[in-house]
């Protein structure tokens, strides 16, 4: 049985089960940040620097081939549905069906005109508290938000990842934005959103 050296960030979902790491030679979880934040690099690239394009990204699929992207260096699980519960996230029975509901009510969003950063920031929620995967749930949630607001604005949130691995003031109030959020509060998450959005920035 494998067990990495080390603590999770403040409020990371534990991984209980190893046994899916590709990386043998990973022994801390400093290390397995580090690979998989290697791994996240290449794919955001693949993602957001591209044209934006008209396509909805919105699609069980393809939302799940976003998460294999990201992770396929590192995990064998990466992309697929998590089969136990977690401390955080709904019932492994439940995942399908609120995924469904998640892409209604993008639909309803779009259609009702609602504020494009309010959408991003309910994407966002809803992506982390279904948490449909063994890990990553919150970078992936990331991305694919940043995805949208490509689509919409031509700009993306900018978050501070490597912060996001420590623990420290910005980590802390990302997770209470999310808390609030799953009390149908999300101004504090809409905040963030508003904060960090930004151009996007064209490497040549």
């Amino acid at each position: 049985m494998v067990i990495l050296k080390g603590n999770s960030p403040y409020g990371a979902t534990p991984i209980d089960d190893y046994s899916g790491l590709k990386l043998k030679h990973i022994n801390t979880i400093k290390e397995l940040y580090e690979a998989e934040f290697l791994n996240i690099t290449s794919s955001t690239s693949k993602y957001l620097l591209k044209p934006p394009s008209n396509k909805s990204f919105m699609d069980r699929i393809y939302l799940f081939k976003i998460h294999k992207t990201m992770f396929s260096q590192v995990w064998d699980w990466a992309g697929k549905k998590r089969i136990s519960n977690k401390s955080v996230g709904i019932d492994k029975f439940q995942i399908d069906i609120e995924i469904v509901k998640l892409i209604q009510d993008f639909e309803f969003w779009e259609s009702s005109n609602m504020d494009t950063i309010e959408v991003s920031s309910r994407i966002h929620h809803k992506l982390v508290y279904i948490h449909p995967f063994e890990n990553g749930n919150g970078r992936w949630a990331r991305l694919v938000t940043n995805i949208y607001l490509k689509q919409k604005l031509n700009r993306i949130v900018y978050w501070p990842e490597q912060e996001l691995y420590i623990n420290n003031v910005f980590r802390k109030r990302y997770i209470h934005s999310l808390q609030s959020a799953d009390h149908g509060n999300f101004a504090d998450l809409v905040s963030i959103h508003q904060e960090l959005l930004e151009d996007i920035i064209q490497f040549t």
